[in-house]
């Protein structure tokens, strides 16, 4: 009989397939082909019939991904404005009023939505105060992330979380459970030693004001929690990054893809990444073409990066995969 504990570790798999496979037009024979597949999963597993090979399963995962259609933003917008959230408030629980846009504050990262002033009312220790001060950009092309979904101490262990505590506590001298910069500067010059030269002192100031998103001059908890997260997850396997990501965040990472894939052969290549990069900053109020270039051409060498076989192409899957650290990353609001 197959392992119970690879089945369950499994099942979610198949279900983040499901999830957004349902989004898929004209793509009635991978669904039904899905739903026979998970179907055969569950017999597997009260019968207890012969082993199941993983990987294989996991290869099964992968294909599907190449599943999901190559629409356009516009396309995209509009299925998860139709189907993106839930119907309650995830605090309160009570339903939208005719789920007026102006009522409905959704999460950009998972289907959780709510009431502002059900969010303004959660304490601090649950929901950041930057959290709250930034829902009105639940519309806007960044998007807002909810509080449970901005916490990526959700995504750590209890020991990395512990861990976490642990530093933030040592650099916090006076207890006040803030990290001014002095005693951010204090800190790397003892464990790094940066701040013995004035060249080293500037990049540990840049870095405080990096991590001080809400620039009050100080970093709390969560400010310190965001960043000092991702060096945890990006130790993680790339599967296991991949199952963290929601239907939403590979929607749009597919809708980006599309973009840069403009004759629409599935491939990304150096020229249709710097393309699509040098037309996206057009937009930027940037009068130095040379800068524009500039980031444009970092940025597509950054997608390229992702062509690990030096095929000079970069397929959807190879691309989800190279930025899923950089999605889960950037779930917090900033």
């Amino acid at each position: 009989m197959a392992d119970k504990s690879l089945w369950d570790s499994f099942i979610p798999k198949a279900k983040v397939i499901g999830s957004f496979a349902k989004h898929c037009k004209d793509h009635k024979k991978e669904r039904a082909e899905l739903i026979k597949f998970v179907e055969h999963m569950v017999e597997d597993l009260k019968e207890g019939k012969e082993d199941i090979d993983i990987t294989e399963r996991y290869q099964f995962r992968v294909r599907k991904l190449s599943v999901v259609p190559a629409s356009k933003t516009r396309d995209v917008e509009y299925t998860l404005n139709k189907n993106g959230h839930d119907e309650y408030c995830f605090v309160c629980e009570e339903p939208f009023p005719h789920f007026s846009k102006e009522d409905v504050y959704p999460c950009r990262v998972c289907t959780r939505a709510f009431h502002k002033k059900c969010v303004e009312l959660l304490n601090d220790s649950e929901c950041s105060q930057f959290d709250k001060e930034t829902m009105d950009r639940r519309h806007t092309n960044s998007g807002w992330s909810c509080y449970k979904c901005a916490n990526l101490s959700h995504l750590l262990t209890d020991k990395e979380t512990s861990t976490l505590f642990e530093i933030f506590d040592e650099i916090d001298i006076n207890g006040d459970s803030y990290i001014s910069q002095e005693e951010f500067v204090n800190y790397k010059n003892k464990t790094v030693h940066m701040a013995s030269t004035d060249s080293g002192k500037q990049q540990i100031v840049l870095q405080f004001k990096k991590i001080d998103t809400d620039k009050d001059g100080r970093i709390n908890w969560w400010e310190f929690l965001s960043h000092e997260a991702r060096s945890f997850l990006a130790k993680r396997p790339t599967d296991e990054l991949l199952d963290m990501l929601t239907e939403k965040e590979i929607v749009h990472a597919k809708a980006v893809f599309s973009h840069m894939d403009d004759d629409g052969d599935g491939l990304v290549t150096h020229t249709k990444a710097l393309t699509a990069y040098r037309n996206w900053y057009k937009r930027l109020d940037v009068t130095d073409s040379s800068t524009l270039n500039l980031h444009a051409d970092v940025a597509a060498q950054m997608v390229m990066e992702h062509d690990k076989k030096n095929k000079g192409t970069v397929t959807w899957v190879e691309f989800l995969t190279g930025q899923a650290l950089y999605i889960v990353c950037g779930r917090p609001n900033l």
